[in-house]
Order: C-alpha cells, then structure tokens, then sequence
C-alpha cells in the first residue's frame, strides 16, 4: 500500500464519528439538594464532593451519549427554588437519560419529592430524547405550567414501576403532560393527582400512548376533560389501553375515566370504574377533525356516574367495536345510563352484557335509555344481552324497564328483558324473556368483574348454532368469553359477555 493511501484511509477514520461512550452517575447522598461545581467534566460532585441527584442530572445532560443517574433508596427532597436549567427548581433533562431508583421486595425505595416547589422532571431539548425512568416514586410536584410532576416534549418517555402520587398543575397534565412524544407506560400508579386544566393524571397531544398493567386512580380536572386521562391524537396517534383500571377520577366536563379525541385506541382487559363527569363517566369518544376508530375488548365499564348523559361512555362522530365487554350499574341524571351516542356514531356491540344501569337517576323525567340511548349514527347488536336497566321514577316502584331510546339493529342472538323504547330497524328480532337470570357485577375470574348467568338463564346456549360458533358481526369466531374461559360450553355459546 502507498502511503498517500494509508495516509487517506487514517484520514477517513478519524473524521468518522463514533457515538460518545455512556456514562452512570450514582447519587451517593439523599439528604442535600445541591448543585454540580463543575458541570461536563464527567464527574459528579458537588462543593462538598457528594453526588447529589441534582448534580448527577447536570453532569448527565452535559456529557455526550445516552447516561444513566443511578438512585439508591432514599428519600430526595427538591429545596433549590427558581427556574432555568436543572441547577434550580425542577430536574431539567436535556438529554438521553436513563433515571433508576431502587426496591426491595418489589416495593420501590426511592423517593423523589418535589416539595411543592416546583414539578419534578422537565424534558426537552431541540433534538429528539429519550428518556426511560424506573423503580421511583415521584411526589408533590406543583407546576404553574404544564406538568404537575413530568413535562416532557418531542421525547421518547418509557416508565416502568413508577409511582406518581399528589402532583398539581394550575394548566394541563396533573401527574404528566407529554406533546409530540411517544409515552409508554407499565405498571405505573397515577394517585391523587390534579388539574385546572385537561388531564387531572395524564395528558398527552400529538404522539402515541401505550398504558400496559397500572392504575390512574382519583385524578381531578377541575375546569375541562379527562379527570384520569386526556389524550388527542390529532388524527395521526394511537391509544392503548392493556389491564388497567381507571377508577374513582373525575372532571368537570366530559371523560371522567378517560377523554380521547381524534386519535384511534384498542381498550383491553381493562376495567373503568367508579368515574364521575358532566358527560362520559367512564369514557368520552369524540372526533372533530377526523373519526377515531376505538376497539373495546374483555372490559368492564361500571358504577360510572354523570351530571348530563352517557353514564358509562359518550360516543360522538366515531366508531366503537365492543367484544367480550360489560357495562353495569352506570348511572345518569339525563339519558344513556351505559352508553350515549350523538351525531355520525357507528356502534357494534359484540358479545356485551349491559345490565343494571340506570337513565334519569334523579327521576326528573329529563332522560331515557337506561343501557343506550342512540342519539345519532347507527348500532348492530349481536350475542347481546340488554336486560335490567331501568329509567327512575317518582311513582312506586321508582323505575321503569327502559332498555334503550333509539333506533338499533340486531344483527341476531340478542336477548332482553323489555323493548319498550326500543326501536329494532332491522335483523332478527330479540329473544324476549322476562327473567334474564343475571347476578350482580361481581369478581367472577379473570382479570375484570363480569356479570355471571345463573344457571337456567335463557341466555345459556342461545347463540348462534351455525359453524362457525360464537362469532361477531365480521365473522370473527370468539373461542374466550370476558374472563378468558372457553366459549364453547355445552355446544354452542351463551348471550353476553359471560360463558355459564
């Protein structure tokens, strides 16, 4: 070889650029908030030469390549007010950034507290991030912006065993407040947190959200939408939603449970309980500039309650494909006790148990539709039990069988109780029977309360009898029932969302 070609080929290699090598900065002392002295010489120490977590995210977001802040088990107070970089007020992380905290015996040991000074974590930068925080527990963050305990923007945001508990936001977001990022959450509690504006616990805009075996628990908006979760997924982004319960959140206005605008969602395995709002107790479905697509499986939606309409869920300009799914013991003052639709909805209810809910709860004589109460749009019915809801009264016995206000169709095999109020446009006729043999919503296997037949129920072995068995109204066979047990039991399957 030449030496001009050694010479060009040395050249070319040191002008490649290698990525920067990672560092970890372990936090060696829980009881000071202090500053790094000398951010970007890859060592963290403050005045004192200790390692506090503030230091350690300062000399992470000023050393290239993805870092690691590694956090024993403590608790770690915020006290540095201000704002500016993260040597005062909340953590700002600037870069790619792994946070991890400590457990012992699968409880977390690491406590982050922001003291109310500010929020925790502030992410962002002009580049993309990403971000992964684990085994934490974060608590009272108080933002004036957005993002009562995390902001983040433009970000790759992963948390995995995560606890975000009493934060406050007098905007969006009161645990956390992502825009234009990607968020995936697992086994992650969101408790006691709160909003004036949208997202009493999460709220994320412009980017997909993926929610997989955690808790968003007793959130509050107190002024707009999603007490426990607000998401818009501007047309583009998706909503996922996998063994989880939203349960005892409120707001305002509309999506007790959760809100969920022009963006499409999969809800499964999944329980939305307990939830109150004006409209959309559980949840609130709305399309303004597009018309989400919104499956619905293996979920139960119950004791949700509204001031106005749609006591389970709202559904307006969407489609919403229910399978293996119950609603029971919903609740509203005006119309839909289950479900409310308005405008261009489109409904498949597919193997659903709606039973024990309850319109015009305040017996005002305002409301109807006990289960549903189909406002606009269209509905198709199959393998559908509708029996036991009711409209309150003032006149003994104080309710009235009122299944549903509306027009539906029945695309076979739907069983009730009564068809006063309803309006059966097309398909083949329900099964009457005055004695569903329904018992209460209740704990009944599997990862969701159903509502269980008792034995002799006219639903047992009221299915389809065609091959193949048990399917829905696109043709897909269901082989599980809500809980996961076999459909086929005794030869063909039963009505609703519970297999006798």
């Amino acid at each position: 070889m030449s030496r001009l070609a050694l010479s060009v080929r040395v050249t070319s290699l040191l002008l490649v650029a290698f990525p920067a090598a990672a560092s970890t900065f372990t936090v060696n002392v829980a009881t000071v908030d202090d500053v790094d002295v000398s951010p970007g010489n890859n060592v963290c120490a403050t005045s004192t030469g200790t390692c506090t977590l503030r230091a350690a995210v300062m000399e992470a977001n000023m050393h290239a390549g993805a870092d690691t802040v590694s956090v024993p088990s403590g608790t770690y107070t915020l006290t540095i007010t201000g704002s500016g970089g993260a040597s005062q007020g909340d953590l700002d992380i600037v870069g790619d950034t792994t946070i991890v905290g400590s457990t012992s015996g699968g409880n977390i040991t690491t406590f982050i507290d922001a003291d109310d000074i500010d929020r925790v974590f502030d992410i962002g930068a002009l580049g993309a991030l990403t971000v992964d925080i684990s085994d934490v527990q974060l608590v009272d963050g108080n933002a004036s912006g957005h993002g009562g305990a995390i902001r983040a923007s433009n970000t790759t945001l992963t948390m995995t065993h995560v606890e975000i508990w009493s934060s406050a936001t007098s905007g969006e977001g009161g645990a956390l407040h992502a825009t234009g990022s990607t968020v995936d959450l697992e086994h992650v509690n969101f408790d006691h947190n709160q909003s004036t504006g949208s997202g009493g616990g999460i709220y994320v805009s412009g980017g997909d959200l993926t929610i997989y075996n955690s808790i968003v628990s007793e959130n509050h908006s107190s002024s707009q939408f999603g007490g426990g979760i607000y998401f818009n997924g501007q047309g583009s982004y998706t909503l996922g939603v996998d063994l989880t319960a939203v349960d005892h959140n409120d707001t305002y206005l509309g999506g007790g449970g959760i809100y969920l605008q022009d963006g499409n969602a999969s809800i499964l395995d999944s329980e939305i309980k307990n939830n109150l709002a004006n409209n959309g107790g559980g949840l609130l479905i709305y399309g303004s500039a597009s018309s989400p697509v919104v499956e619905i499986d293996d979920t139960s939606f119950y004791r949700n309650s509204v001031v106005v309409n749609g006591g389970g869920l709202e559904v307006g300009d969407a489609t919403v494909l229910m399978v293996n799914s119950t609603l029971a013991e919903n609740l509203a003052r005006g119309s839909g006790g289950g479900l409310f639709s308005v405008n261009t909805a489109t409904v498949f209810l597919n193997s659903v148990t709606m039973a024990y809910n309850h319109a015009d709860s305040d017996a005002s004589g305002a409301g109807s539709g006990g289960a549903i109460y189909a406002g606009g749009g269209t509905y198709l019915l199959r393998h559908t039990l509708l029996a036991l809801n009711v409209r309150d009264t003032t006149v003994s016995p104080f309710t009235t069988a009122d299944n549903c206000s509306g027009t539906i169709a029945s695309d076979g095999y739907n069983l009730t109780d009564s068809t006063a109020g309803c309006t059966v446009s097309s398909g083949s006729a329900f099964i009457v029977n005055t004695a569903p043999g329904t018992n209460a919503i209740a704990s009944n296997g599997g990862p969701t309360q159903t509502v269980a037949l008792s034995s002799g129920s006219p639903a047992i072995n009221a299915g389809d009898t065609s091959s193949p068995y048990c399917d829905d109204s696109f043709g897909v066979t269901l082989s599980a029932d809500q809980r996961g047990s076999s459909r086929i039991s005794g030869g063909t399957c039963d009505i609703g969302a519970y297999e006798y």
